[in-house]
C-alpha cells in the first residue's frame, strides 16, 4: 500500500485504559505480512499505559495510526470518532480486550477481493472468561462453507434473529457507515448496530466460515458490574426503538422479535438494580421507558420491577445463582455419563 492509496481494511479500536489487552491485540494483528490494512486506535484519554504504548509502536510500524481525543467522549462517540479517522474501504471494529487473529485479515481480504459487491461480513467467535482462561491456546480455524444473502430478513434468518451486537464480528463497508447519522445512537452503547440496521434493507452480506476472533470477558468487565450491565441492556432497547422509528420498512414484527430476544437480560438487569439499590442515569431511564412503552409485557415488567423491594431482589439473585449451580451440576453429570458410556462401548467392541 502506497502512502496515497487507501487501505482495503481498517481495524478500528476505540480504547480507554486498555493496557495490557490492547498490546496483545495489536501485536497479533501486526504479525500479518499484509500492507493493505491499517489499525486505527482512538484513545479516549486513557490514564494507564495505553497511549504511550500505541505511540511507540506506531513509530516503528506505519500500519498503526493512533489518535487521542481532547476530552473523554464516552463509548459511542469514541466508536464514531474511530471510524471517522479510518481510511479503509471496510472497517473491522473490535473491543480493546478481544483478540483478532492476523489470519482473519487474509480471510476477510480474500473474500472482499473475490466478491467486491459485498457490503458486510459477519464472523464467528470463541467466548472466553478471563477468570477461567486467557484464550492463549485457541488457534484460528479456516473454513470454506461461507453463506451469502441480501437484506436484513435473510441475515436474521441465518443468525436465528440475532443482530450483530458483538463488536469484533462486524466488518462493514465504510461508505455505508458514513451514510448514517450515528449521533442518533449516542448514549445507547450500540451505535454500530444502529448503523447496520439503517443500512440493511438491501445489504449484501456474507457469513464468513471459520473462526478468527476470541471474545474475552475480563474479570472486571461490565458483565459483572450490575450498573454497567443494566446500562448496556437499557441501551440496547433504546437503540432498537430509535432505529425502528427511523426505518419504517422494518415492520412491527421487528420490535416484538428483538425485544423478546433480550427480555431475559432486562429481567436480570432489573433484579440486580433492585438487589444492589442502584439506578441508571435519568436520560437513559427515560429512553428505556419510551422504548418499553411499545410492547405491553416489556412495559409492565419495567414498571413493576423498577419498584421491586431490595430484599426481594436479593432473594431473586440467590435463586438465580442456585439455578446456575444446579445446571452446572447436571451438565457435569451428563458429561461424566457420556464419557463412561463411550468408554464402556469401546471396551466391549
Amino acid at each position: 500500500m502506497s502512502d496515497h492509496s487507501p487501505p482495503l481494511i481498517s481495524v478500528c479500536i476505540p480504547t480507554y485504559n486498555g493496557h495490557p489487552y490492547i498490546e496483545t491485540l495489536i501485536a497479533e494483528l501486526l504479525r500479518s505480512s499484509r500492507s493493505d490494512f491499517e489499525i486505527v486506535v482512538s484513545d479516549d484519554c486513557s490514564t494507564d499505559e495505553t497511549w504511550d504504548f500505541v505511540v511507540r509502536v506506531s513509530q516503528s510500524d506505519h500500519r498503526l495510526r493512533c489518535f487521542r481525543n481532547e476530552s473523554n467522549l464516552g463509548m459511542d462517540r469514541n466508536f464514531a470518532a474511530c471510524v471517522a479517522r479510518a481510511r479503509g474501504r471496510f472497517v473491522w471494529l473490535t473491543g480493546q480486550d478481544d483478540r483478532l487473529f492476523h489470519e482473519g485479515l487474509d480471510a476477510i481480504a480474500a473474500m472482499i477481493l473475490a466478491r467486491p459487491e459485498l457490503d458486510f461480513l459477519h464472523l464467528n467467535y470463541t467466548r472466553v472468561e478471563e477468570a477461567k482462561s486467557d484464550g492463549a491456546s485457541i488457534r484460528p480455524v479456516a473454513g470454506d462453507q461461507h453463506e451469502f444473502g441480501v437484506g436484513i430478513d435473510s441475515f436474521l434468518a441465518r443468525t436465528g434473529g440475532w443482530l450483530p451486537t458483538f463488536l469484533p464480528l462486524f466488518v462493514m463497508k465504510r461508505v455505508l457507515w458514513e451514510g448514517v447519522d450515528i449521533s442518533h445512537y449516542f448514549g445507547t452503547y450500540f451505535c454500530q448496530v444502529g448503523a447496520f440496521v439503517e443500512s440493511s434493507r438491501a445489504i449484501r452480506w456474507c457469513h464468513l466460515d471459520g473462526n478468527y476472533v476470541v471474545g474475552l470477558t475480563p474479570v472486571d468487565g461490565w458483565q459483572f458490574k450490575p450498573l454497567s450491565y443494566a446500562r448496556i441492556v437499557f441501551g440496547n432497547y433504546v437503540m432498537l426503538d430509535r432505529v425502528e422509528r427511523r426505518c419504517d420498512w422494518l415492520g412491527p414484527a421487528f420490535i416484538r422479535t428483538q425485544y423478546w430476544k433480550i427480555y431475559d437480560q432486562l429481567v436480570y438487569a432489573l433484579i440486580m438494580l433492585s438487589a444492589c439499590r442502584l439506578s441508571v442515569d435519568a436520560p437513559l431511564l427515560e429512553g428505556m421507558k419510551q422504548a418499553a412503552s411499545r410492547v405491553p409485557y416489556v412495559n409492565l415488567t419495567l414498571r413493576l420491577m423498577l419498584h421491586m423491594p431490595a430484599p426481594l431482589g436479593r432473594l431473586a439473585v440467590v435463586l438465580i445463582k442456585a439455578r446456575r449451580v444446579v445446571r452446572r451440576f447436571k451438565s457435569g453429570m451428563q458429561s461424566k455419563l457420556s464419557t463412561r458410556s463411550a468408554s464402556q462401548g469401546a471396551g466391549s467392541s
